[in-house]
């Protein structure tokens, strides 16, 4: 076999590998990412309905200030016009309604009797009020407002109850992600850290730069144990430096050890950023392949693929961190939603 066709097959099952740990990675990123919004969606629906039953406790002082206290405050007693009908009932006719879980639907369906009824005892109180009639509108107020009351407090606590259950649920669903991406991640990175030392022995041994891969042994091993800060030592440049361009709004003016065609140069919108380098701007260059601080890198096939790895390493540990960072956020949350749970269960007990 021809040097060249072991080269080719080396780089086809290089390929290969990389391709299968970016699709785990992907998949489980994408899985991840799902919970979490499910969670995040659960989260604001359960902080919505508790707001409403603080809605209704303080509807439920104002009628009974009227009642005992001589109070003047407003009590509306159209079951439309409060801040849950408000929601409630343009609701029961959306699409989001109707994708929600049969036993949601059922407890949001059995809010709109006692709602109503609620409401209307109250309109009753209120006449009895503008009657003089205090008396009367005490016992109303215990026969009727009060029941409906208790029920409509009742389904929207049992409404949290099934929310904060389905957020346990994703939680557990996030944690069980995280940790079988992790060992997925690992255990791909360690066979494709093995076929590829394979690789790269039978194919470019005959090369004469096997010294130069030598270092790659090293790099794979801390990635497979969870170093996502290892990187392959490259020569280092100052870009701004050797080109003598001035441009310091640039992010890799003045700094060493840059790879500047992946951050600021043709490669740049590729990996979501902007295009600092003025060879590029004014086309001078049309790609980054041009450039003598590129070729004083990649000065091989090897460089060019450690270049690679190193920016394959920034982005993954780039993305681990920022879901590290947002699980920590949602488990504050539901932290905070506890806590809320508890303090309203305290007021109304």
């Amino acid at each position: 076999m021809t040097t060249r066709l072991k080269v080719q097959g080396g780089l086809i099952v290089m390929a290969v590998v990389f391709a299968v740990i970016a699709g785990i990675s992907i998949v489980s990123f994408f899985s991840l990412s799902r919970n979490t919004d499910e969670l995040q969606s659960g989260l604001g629906q359960q902080s919505f309905y508790l707001m409403r039953t603080i809605d209704h406790l303080e509807w439920d002082k104002k009628l009974t200030d009227h009642i005992y206290q001589g109070g003047t405050a407003k009590v509306e007693t159209d079951p439309h016009k409060c801040k849950l009908g408000e929601w409630f009932y343009p609701y029961l006719n959306s699409d989001e309604f109707r994708a929600l879980p049969e036993k949601t639907r059922s407890r949001l369906l059995e809010l709109k009797e006692p709602h109503r009824q609620l409401h209307e005892s109250a309109a009753d109180v209120m006449a009895h009020m503008m009657k003089g009639d205090t008396n009367g509108a005490a016992a109303l107020y215990k026969s009727r407002v009060e029941p409906n009351l208790l029920q409509v407090r009742g389904i929207i606590n049992g409404l949290n109850r099934d929310l904060e259950g389905m957020a346990e649920s994703r939680k557990a669903s996030i944690v069980a992600v995280l940790s079988s991406s992790k060992t997925a991640i690992i255990v791909s990175m360690v066979i494709g850290a093995g076929v590829l030392l394979f690789v790269f022995f039978i194919t470019f041994n005959a090369m004469g730069i096997m010294d130069k891969l030598k270092p790659f042994k090293e790099q794979f091993s801390k990635s497979a144990m969870g170093d996502l800060t290892s990187h392959y030592a490259l020569k280092s440049v100052n870009c701004s430096a050797i080109m003598g361009c001035g441009n310091k709004e640039c992010p890799d003016f003045g700094r060493d050890g840059v790879l500047c065609w992946f951050d600021v140069g043709s490669y740049a919108p590729e990996f979501g950023k902007e295009i600092h380098c003025p060879k590029i701007l004014t086309k001078e260059y049309k790609s980054c392949l041009e450039c003598r601080v590129y070729r004083m890198v990649n000065i091989d096939e090897v460089a060019t693929l450690a270049a690679w790895y190193n920016k394959f390493m920034d982005n993954l540990e780039e993305t681990v961190s920022n879901v590290i960072v947002a699980s920590q956020n949602l488990a504050q949350a539901v932290e905070q939603i506890s806590s809320g749970n508890q303090n309203l269960s305290q007021r109304t007990s």
